[in-house]
């Protein structure tokens, strides 16, 4: 039987605590992945406004690129016509007919509701490493697709043999 002194006993618990918050942000990351690129890139924002000289080149950067449409912001004011829009919808429409979920690019995919160029990536990644898809229940396979956006997608996709 082993005895420990108390300040293994505080080390050994303190490790514990550290891989238990480690599980719990990869989980949480895994669940809220376009949540998580967002944070990370505010914080790169961030960290570069506190380096010397780097607040004029980041508006230089401003000034010469378009604003990129952002996934996880379902409505925004817009600056330039003050109007209340959705960024992200102006850039993904309701296809015609559905989308084969065997023959589709990621750039296809990413034109859905819903799905954004990462989602698609992920979708395109799961079809190539376990095959062809069966029906539209194997995108549960894809990691960060929930069961409400697989309902919402259902119609807007299909499989074909």
């Amino acid at each position: 039987m082993a005895f420990y002194t108390r300040r293994q006993l505080i080390l050994l618990l303190s490790l514990l605590g550290a891989a238990t918050s480690g599980l719990a942000v990869r989980e949480w990351r895994a669940a809220y992945p376009e949540l998580a690129e967002h944070l990370e890139q505010f914080d790169r924002e961030e960290s570069g406004r506190d380096r010397e000289g780097s607040r004029g080149f980041e508006r230089q950067l401003a000034a010469e690129t378009p604003p990129r449409p952002r996934p996880w912001a379902s409505a925004r004011l817009h600056a330039t016509t003050g109007k209340v829009g959705s960024s992200a919808a102006e850039h993904r429409v309701k296809p015609a007919e559905p989308i084969d979920l065997n023959r589709a690019t990621a750039a296809d995919l990413a034109r859905l509701p819903g799905v954004g160029p990462v989602l698609a990536t992920r979708i395109v990644a799961a079809r190539e490493a376990d095959g062809r898809f069966g029906s539209v229940e194997e995108l549960k396979k894809v990691k960060g697709l929930g069961r409400s956006r697989r309902e919402r997608l259902r119609a807007l996709v299909t499989v074909t043999e």
